[in-house]
């Protein structure tokens, strides 16, 4: 049972509102990946430029990171300048998103990246599936491995930039077999909050009443 809610917001868009968001954003590249964490090094997004960074040329060019304007903005300058060595486009909003305009990010994403060392489940790793973006996730993260599938609307990853390129291109290859239906609407059910408060009024009834007896 998911015990906070998540916006009802989120969720899969059809493909010509992606088409036009894409246009909104000017987020036109073949392939768009969204950290949605705060810039904070803790969540590796160096990793994650330095991984698209090893790309080949070609396909390199297909690419744009996406970061939010929050967090640490020293670090995230020095993230953007690191694109530009490194020849990958780090695209920085420069603001924080509202709820609707995070749905549309991970609806235009081929990729969303979730590299923290330790985290929990991550309120954005779910809103990502739900909105039909492939999860990239630190393959040593417990909680991850608890709920989110290898194969299945996710790719978990060691925490270096090769494992990373490696990663990033086996999932832009095999992006529509990695898109699970199944497994979209197994995270749907979880982050279902009327479901979710209707489970947890059971449980709160059963505990009364087991104590009460």
């Amino acid at each position: 049972i998911l015990w906070y809610p998540v916006n009802p917001c989120f969720k899969r868009f059809d493909d010509g509102t992606i088409d036009s968001l894409r246009k909104k954003w000017n987020l036109t590249k073949e392939y768009v990946i969204f950290s949605p964490r705060a810039t904070e090094e803790f969540y590796n997004q160096h990793l994650l430029i330095e991984g698209v960074g090893l790309l080949n040329d070609e396909l390199k060019q297909k690419v744009q990171v996406v970061l939010t304007g929050f967090g640490d903005p020293g670090y995230r300058r020095s993230l953007v300048e690191m694109g530009k060595t490194k020849g990958a486009e780090v695209v920085d909003l420069g603001r924080i998103l509202s709820p609707e305009e995070m749905a549309e990010m991970y609806n235009i994403s081929a990729i969303t990246a979730g590299l923290a060392k330790v985290d929990a489940l991550g309120r954005g790793n779910l809103e990502g599936i739900v909105c039909g973006s492939i999860l990239l996730l630190n393959k040593d993260n417990e909680p991850y491995r608890e709920i989110f599938r290898d194969g299945k609307y996710c790719k978990l990853v060691k925490l270096n930039a090769r494992d990373i390129a490696h990663v990033i291109e086996y999932t832009f290859i095999n992006g529509d077999s990695l898109k699970d239906e199944e497994e979209r609407l197994r995270i749907v059910d979880i982050v279902d909050w009327k479901g979710n408060k209707e489970k947890m009024t059971e449980c709160i009834k059963e505990l009364i009443e087991k104590r009460y007896r």
